[in-house]
Protein backbone atom coordinates (compact mmCIF):
# COMPACT_ATOMS: atom_id res chain seq x y z
CA UNK A 1 0.00 0.00 0.00
CA UNK A 2 1.40 3.28 -0.61
CA UNK A 3 -0.69 5.89 1.35
CA UNK A 4 -1.09 5.15 5.10
CA UNK A 5 -4.82 5.96 6.52
CA UNK A 6 -3.51 8.05 9.84
CA UNK A 7 -0.85 10.28 7.43
CA UNK A 8 -4.06 11.25 5.24
CA UNK A 9 -6.39 11.33 8.25
CA UNK A 10 -4.19 13.75 9.38
CA UNK A 11 -4.12 15.67 6.73
CA UNK A 12 -7.98 15.68 6.67
CA UNK A 13 -7.93 16.86 10.12
CA UNK A 14 -5.71 20.14 9.07
CA UNK A 15 -8.27 20.90 6.53
CA UNK A 16 -11.14 20.77 8.39
CA UNK A 17 -9.40 22.70 10.72
CA UNK A 18 -8.62 25.71 7.75
CA UNK A 19 -12.53 25.19 7.04
CA UNK A 20 -13.41 25.78 10.29
CA UNK A 21 -10.90 28.92 10.69
CA UNK A 22 -12.34 30.32 7.64
CA UNK A 23 -15.98 29.64 8.32
CA UNK A 24 -15.77 32.06 10.95
CA UNK A 25 -13.24 34.35 10.04
CA UNK A 26 -13.97 35.46 6.62
CA UNK A 27 -17.65 36.97 7.59
CA UNK A 28 -19.33 34.29 6.19
CA UNK A 29 -20.96 33.58 9.62
CA UNK A 30 -20.26 30.53 9.33
CA UNK A 31 -21.89 29.09 6.26
CA UNK A 32 -19.33 26.56 5.07
CA UNK A 33 -21.93 26.16 1.91
CA UNK A 34 -18.94 29.33 0.39
CA UNK A 35 -16.35 27.17 1.15
CA UNK A 36 -15.20 24.62 -2.06
CA UNK A 37 -12.17 22.39 -1.82
CA UNK A 38 -9.36 21.32 -4.03
CA UNK A 39 -6.35 19.36 -4.67
CA UNK A 40 -4.42 17.78 -7.64
CA UNK A 41 -2.95 14.43 -6.67
CA UNK A 42 -2.03 13.22 -3.03
CA UNK A 43 -4.47 16.78 -2.54
CA UNK A 44 -7.31 15.06 -4.39
CA UNK A 45 -7.07 12.50 -2.52
CA UNK A 46 -7.35 14.45 0.86
CA UNK A 47 -10.33 16.52 -0.39
CA UNK A 48 -11.94 12.66 -1.01
CA UNK A 49 -11.01 12.26 2.77
CA UNK A 50 -12.16 15.39 4.16
CA UNK A 51 -15.83 15.49 2.24
CA UNK A 52 -16.36 11.87 3.96
CA UNK A 53 -15.24 13.11 6.71
CA UNK A 54 -16.43 16.49 7.40
CA UNK A 55 -19.02 18.05 9.64
CA UNK A 56 -19.52 20.88 7.77
CA UNK A 57 -21.81 21.38 4.65
CA UNK A 58 -19.64 22.54 2.05
CA UNK A 59 -20.06 24.39 -1.47
CA UNK A 60 -18.18 21.81 -3.30
CA UNK A 61 -14.79 19.91 -4.09
CA UNK A 62 -12.65 19.65 -6.66
CA UNK A 63 -10.41 16.66 -6.32
CA UNK A 64 -8.12 16.43 -9.46
CA UNK A 65 -5.78 13.18 -10.42
CA UNK A 66 -6.41 11.41 -6.58
CA UNK A 67 -8.03 8.28 -5.82
CA UNK A 68 -10.86 7.63 -3.17
CA UNK A 69 -10.24 5.85 -0.62
CA UNK A 70 -12.19 3.14 0.65
CA UNK A 71 -15.41 3.86 2.67
CA UNK A 72 -18.15 2.35 4.19
CA UNK A 73 -20.74 4.24 2.59
CA UNK A 74 -23.41 3.90 5.12
CA UNK A 75 -21.21 5.88 7.03
CA UNK A 76 -21.42 8.59 4.86
CA UNK A 77 -24.14 11.47 6.09
CA UNK A 78 -26.71 12.65 4.13
CA UNK A 79 -25.02 16.41 4.54
CA UNK A 80 -21.65 14.56 3.56
CA UNK A 81 -23.45 12.92 0.17
CA UNK A 82 -25.18 16.44 -0.63
CA UNK A 83 -21.78 17.96 -1.26
CA UNK A 84 -20.91 18.31 -5.04
CA UNK A 85 -17.76 16.98 -6.36
CA UNK A 86 -16.42 18.99 -9.03
CA UNK A 87 -13.58 16.86 -11.09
Amino acid sequence: MFWKKNHLDEASEYLEQVITREAKEDGINGNATKIIIGGTGQGGTVVYNTIFQTKHKLGGALPFNGFVPPYNLSDITEEQKQIKILG
